[in-house]
């Protein structure tokens, strides 16, 4: 079992994949072997496009059984980025000169919208909702309240 896990998110690139050519998975690697160097621990790491069913490449639907693993996924994702004791990292920036050179379907306009724009991003940044608070106290545990340790990592930098 890890010793610690770490989640990531990051905007994404187009509405079919959030990270077509590999950019943030790349240096969310570079990142992730700094740790694992300096570390003398096991790490796991959530990547949520690649860690839970996702539509077809061509805009297939999921199968009812993906739907339904989805849909519970969707319920308890959060928890993976607003957990007091979890490292997310965001990956807040857009590759260099986008939207050139990704592919959208016709009719789609590229969203070029910053980070802290978007509305996932958004809700992943700072203190968990209330309803995540309600739901562990219903659970009997006392919600969490506060904001995850965070570290940015843009591209090419971490702090």
């Amino acid at each position: 079992m890890p010793s610690l896990v770490r989640a990531r998110h990051s905007p994404w690139q187009q509405p079919d994949h959030p990270d077509p050519k590999a950019i943030n998975l790349k240096l969310l690697a570079r990142v992730l072997e700094i740790f694992v160097a300096k570390g003398n621990a096991t790490y796991g790491c959530f990547y949520d496009f690649g860690s839970i069913f996702q539509k077809g490449p061509n805009g297939e639907e999921r199968t009812p059984i993906e739907a339904t693993l989805f849909s519970r996924a969707l319920t308890n994702m959060m928890d993976w980025y607003a957990h007091l004791k979890l490292l997310t990292f965001k990956l807040t920036k857009l590759p260099e000169g986008y939207p050139d050179g990704f592919v959208f379907p016709p009719g789609v306009t590229p969203n070029v919208a910053g980070y802290f724009n978007r509305g996932w991003c958004a809700l992943r940044r700072g203190r968990p909702p209330r309803t995540w608070r309600d739901r562990a106290r219903e659970r009997g545990g006392r919600g969490r309240g506060g904001s995850p340790r965070q570290a940015n990592a843009a591209h090419g930098a971490t702090s």
